[in-house]
Parts: C-alpha cells; structure tokens; sequence
C-alpha cells in the first residue's frame, strides 16, 4: 500500500509540474502576441513626442477665411493651407512657422502620425518634404525630392508607410500612371512595371505591401522590393533585392530632374 501511494504521489506531482509548465509557456506566448500586436498597431505618439491616443486631438489653430484648402497635423498643433492668392502656409498656435509662394500646390499631406509635411508645387510638378518643428524652434526650408517635367504630370496618391518609413508615390503623366518608392538613404527610385499598366493602388502600413490593380483586370503584389503575380510568381525585382528577373535591373532610378 506504501509503495502504491509513493508512486501515486510522483505521479500527481510530474502531472503538476507538466501543468505548471504548459501555463507558463501559454503565459509566454500570450504576451509575445500581444507584444507583436501593440508593435504592428499605428503609432500612438508623434514625432514631437506627444501621445495621442485615441482622442481626437485639441485644435487651437483657426482657419483663415483666405484659405482655400487646409489640413492639420495629427497632433492638431499645426496647420497647414493654401491662400487665395497662392501662398502657401504652415502655421502654430504662435504664427506662421514656414509660407511659400506658389503659383498653385495640387497636393499636400501630413506623413502618418508625424510631423513630416509633403506637398507637390506646379511649374513643373516639384514633390518636396518638410520637417516641422514645435513651437519656437525654426523650421527648415523643406528637401525637394524629385520634379517631373511636363504639366501633364499629377500625383494621384501618396502612402507612408511608419515603421519601414519608406513613401510611396502614384503619379499620372498623360494616359499612363507611374509608381515610385522614395526611402530617405536612397532617393526616389521608379518602380518599373514594363508594358504592365497601372490602374490604382491599395496600400497596407502594417506589412508594407502594395496591392496592384491593371487596366487589364489582373493585380499584382509589392512586397519587400518583389513584384508578384496573383500565383505567387516573382514577375520582377528590385536591384537590391538579389538576382534580377530577366537577367537585369528592373528598377529604375529617377533622380531630381529626371522625367
């Protein structure tokens, strides 16, 4: 009888010990999802170190009744517009902080939850990023990263993506719509689709991948400098990104200046 509650006794202890570690590894695994998930989240602090949570920002700022256009911050402690006659302004709480006068600014957004401005300006189409700082600190004049020559030339789209901080920019130029890639190391770089032709473009900032729709019905996949077809096939490659579909570059850099 002994040894029968002995090995009764070993047997619930090893059962308990099992039980205790299966727990714990739950516990563990548990809270690595849940790490992963807060990661993959939009961020919830700006670039000037505000966290905004999920209230709606407080703004202080007025709309001139002179603006045609405008546009807060995500903090909602800048503003940005364009004037009736042109001008274009970035403005605090305290006054102007950066104005521009432009014969017309087509396009302008804040870059996700930052406090990075990007705006287009006519007379050849110029993209340019501006950084704005808080309250008292002066703000740079803003980095022109790429002009496009011909009036035909419009951007259809911007995405931002806030983690890999890479932006992606969707153009038309006459019939046809050109996508670009801009990382602040390398410049802005066009991403060649050969005698593909683009229709429109869906972005997810959580996996950065681009979702291609064609004129022709077919969509196609942007992920990690790969462009994919709807069978999973690698169609082309970007030049960093290994051996090149076709034995060549597929991407095309565009430096400033370049059509």
């Amino acid at each position: 009888m002994m040894k029968r509650s002995v090995k009764k006794k070993r047997k619930q202890t090893l059962l308990n010990k099992w039980i205790t570690i299966f727990l714990v590894l739950s516990l563990v695994q548990i809270g690595g999802l849940y790490g992963m998930d807060q990661f993959l989240q939009p961020s919830s602090i700006s670039a000037n170190g505000n966290n905004q949570g999920n209230q709606e920002p407080v703004k202080t700022i007025l709309i001139p009744k002179e603006a045609t256009v405008s546009a807060y911050s995500p903090d909602g402690k800048h503003l940005a517009y364009v004037l009736n006659d042109g001008t274009f302004v970035v403005a605090d709480e305290q006054g102007t902080v950066y104005s521009k006068q432009a014969e017309e600014i087509p396009h302008f957004q804040w870059l996700g939850n930052t406090s990075i401005l990007f705006f287009a300006q006519e007379n050849s189409l110029r993209a340019y990023l501006l950084q704005v700082h808080g309250a008292g600190t002066e703000t740079q004049e803003p980095v022109m990263i790429q002009r496009w020559s011909g009036k035909e030339t419009k951007i259809e789209q911007v995405d931002f993506s806030p983690y890999l901080e890479y932006l992606y920019i969707m153009v038309k130029r006459g019939d046809d719509k050109l996508l670009y890639r801009y990382a602040a190391g390398e410049g802005l770089n066009r991403i060649a689709l050969g005698s593909l032709k683009l229709e429109s473009v869906t972005y997810d900032d959580k996996t950065d991948v681009l979702t291609l729709y064609m004129t022709d019905g077919s969509v196609y996949r942007y992920e990690k400098r790969r462009l994919y077809d709807a069978e999973g096939k690698i169609v082309r490659e970007d030049a960093s990104s290994g051996q090149q579909a076709g034995g060549r570059n597929q991407y095309e850099p565009n430096s400033v200046g370049n059509k």
